[in-house]
């Protein structure tokens, strides 16, 4: 980004720092199919009502560990999943906070794992 404006990197938890379980969609390689230009996933968003409407006006949609394992078993029918997403995502527990730099907060990131 030679030239361009510089961008605020930002440390993202939660209040309780407790892992973030986001909601997405995704298709990666299996041994059956392998590789394909498809493979990778999106993070669902919501609107930020809270929490991170001062950085960005779209923010995760966060599951709890009950929700994240429904969200994750195949069995779980399409429709059911929408309305995990729609209905029942986690309010925002979300604190941010300016970072002087990538690294700084790519090292918070790092300690949290």
């Amino acid at each position: 980004m030679k030239g361009g404006p510089k961008k605020q990197p930002y440390l993202i938890r939660r209040k309780d720092r407790a892992p973030i379980l986001c909601a997405a969609i995704g298709q990666y390689p299996s041994a059956e199919f392998g590789p394909s230009e498809y493979d990778g996933f999106v993070i669902i968003t919501a609107d930020s009502k809270g929490g991170m409407v001062d950085i960005h006006d779209r923010q995760p949609v966060t599951l709890n560990p009950e929700l994240a394992r429904e969200w994750l078993d195949p069995a779980t029918p399409n429709e059911h999943a929408e309305q995990m997403v729609l209905l029942q995502g986690e309010p925002p527990r979300l604190s941010s906070g300016l970072r002087s730099t990538a690294q700084s907060a790519m090292s918070a990131i790092s300690k949290a794992a």
